[in-house]
């Protein structure tokens, strides 16, 4: 046999296939099993943050590459105000909490030692799920102070200085505080909120400042939570 003669029975072979396929398939279309294919899809999701905490301030959020604009979060019962900014909602795919990241400065005059963070995640309904993130320790002689923050790695965040978290290296801990609740495929929502600030001297910030108070050693004293952010707390020394 030739090889064009060949070339010639392959393809009218090839072709014969199909046209037996296409008439099977018309007389048994009611019968047929079709195997779905899913493809991944992009779900819209949406970040919440609180306006800052003490000298913390948060700069920017990213997912991956993609920057993205955050809402402040309204608790509930809180009158509107102009700052309660909606979140933009954006498209990301089931693993967005593992890339996103935020940045955060330090504006203030003092290293700061210690800062938590809450992160609180939801599917959009009224159950959110807690994930508490602590960098750094809490000084000594603050009375927050614990025994576990020893085993913590020291934080020393110096006046105007930023720093990018990127919660990566937190996703078990948030994977696992829905774990039993939703699948952590379906959280479309992630509030993050700073929740204790403490500075080198002792002074500590969590809604109030807090500093030595010098007329009563060992006890501290509340200076109201706010002041101009860029200058050190009054009575938290010089």
């Amino acid at each position: 046999m030739s090889r064009m003669s060949l070339s010639l029975t392959v393809i009218s072979t090839f072709l014969l296939g199909r046209i037996l396929g296409s008439v099977l398939i018309s007389e048994n279309w009611h019968n047929a099993h079709f195997l779905p294919v899913v493809l991944a899809q992009d779900t819209l999701r949406t970040v919440t943050m609180s306006p800052g905490g003490g000298v913390i301030k948060f700069t920017s959020f990213y997912v991956g590459e993609q920057r993205v604009k955050p809402g402040y979060y309204k608790r509930p019962g809180a009158p509107i105000r102009p700052q309660d900014l909606l979140p933009t909602p954006f498209l990301a795919d089931d693993n967005w909490l593992n890339e996103l990241s935020f940045g955060i400065q330090n504006v203030g005059t003092e290293n700061v030692v210690y800062v938590e963070f809450l992160i609180l995640v939801s599917d959009g309904s009224a159950e959110q799920h807690l994930t508490v993130i602590k960098l750094g320790r809490m000084p000594k002689n603050t009375t927050h102070s614990v025994p576990e923050d020893s085993a913590a790695e020291e934080l020393r965040l110096a006046p105007h200085t930023p720093m990018r978290i990127h919660l990566a290296g937190y996703y078990p801990q948030i994977a696992n505080s829905v774990k039993g609740n939703v699948p952590i495929a379906a959280i479309t929502q992630c509030h993050v909120e700073i929740e204790a600030v403490a500075l080198e001297d002792g002074a500590w910030w969590a809604g109030n400042w807090m500093v030595p108070d010098p007329d009563h050693p060992g006890s501290y004293k509340k200076i109201g939570p706010r002041y101009t952010p860029a200058l050190k707390p009054p009575g938290s020394g010089q």
